[in-house]
């Protein structure tokens, strides 16, 4: 009996430790990220009141409906809704594509798990029309005197593991993506970070950039034809290659571990649009910011 309670112990203290080590090694990454330059909303904003009025006063100049559609929809099963219920704090009224009037953007579901989209809706001659569906939720809008930016955040669901941060830029002419930052699982970034700020100067260079099971917290990756393979490295905590480029690429450290051995750094790629080896899925933009770790030569 006493060799059992013996046991237990151990196996609890073990279980103790082992999660003290993952919330530590957490909190060093949250508590870096939190010193990041982010990009900060700069737009003229209304209040839900004024919102909900605007809204009121435009509602039937919107050609197209507002919430999104339900993809699970079917006629054999009338009582389901055709569309997501309407979120009046997901809507905004802007102007977009500086041309002098309120453009809109609507915020809201588009599946039954949760995954968000931004819908772009620009006036013209008085009708709201549907311009683009921009992928994410929305981290921060910009004015510019030329058309906003606007910042989401596409978050993994399912079987995925890949976040992407994407930058748009709206324009009378168009909507284009600036660029595309991914990263893997929900914690590795927070934010979508300021590259225009003075963030930390210290650069490396490397070959490729590998994930361990902490990142993939929260997710549940499927790897597609490697992933019995994956699976186990990761089941036996050990880490897998997400990025492999030939002739290396340049990289800005985020975090520094070395508490670890060996200790290793969190970076951010320069942007890469090819490369040997690559784990992150796929994303709306080919030439992409990667995030992972690298273990110093």
């Amino acid at each position: 009996m006493k060799r059992m309670m013996k046991k237990q112990i151990l196996e609890t203290i073990s279980i103790f430790l082992l999660c003290l080590c993952c919330v530590n090694v957490s909190a060093q990454t949250e508590n870096y990220i939190k010193k990041l330059p982010v990009i900060r909303s700069k737009y003229k904003s209304f209040s839900p009141k004024n919102t909900k009025k605007l809204y009121e006063k435009y509602a039937s100049f919107f050609s197209d409906t507002i919430p999104f559609e339900n993809p699970s929809y079917s006629d054999e099963f009338p009582e389901d809704s055709k569309y997501f219920s309407f979120d009046i704090n997901g809507l905004y009224f802007i102007d977009l594509d500086a041309d002098g009037d309120l453009d809109a953007l609507y915020e809201g579901i588009t599946g039954y798990t949760g995954t968000r989209s931004v819908q772009v809706f620009i006036q013209t001659n008085q009708k709201f029309a549907l311009n683009q569906t921009l992928k994410g939720h929305i981290l921060a809008i910009v004015s510019k005197p030329n058309g906003t930016q606007i910042y989401t955040q596409s978050i993994p669901c399912c079987d995925s593991y890949t976040t992407d941060f994407y930058a748009y830029q709206l324009s009378s002419e168009n909507v284009s993506i600036l660029y595309c930052v991914s990263a893997i699982g929900i914690g590795q970034l927070k934010h979508f970070p300021d590259f225009m700020a003075n963030m930390e100067k210290d650069t490396i260079r490397a070959h490729g950039l590998m994930a361990f099971p902490l990142d993939f917290r929260g997710t549940s990756p499927y790897f597609g034809s490697n992933k019995s393979t994956y699976r186990d490295s990761i089941r036996l905590g050990k880490s897998i290659p997400i990025l492999t480029k030939k002739n290396g690429f340049k990289a800005r450290i985020l975090f520094s571990n070395e508490k670890v051995n060996p200790k290793r750094y969190l970076v951010m790629t320069e942007p890469i649009d090819s490369e040997e080896h690559n784990l992150f899925e796929k994303a709306e933009f080919k030439k992409r910011y990667y995030v992972g770790w690298v273990i110093p030569e």
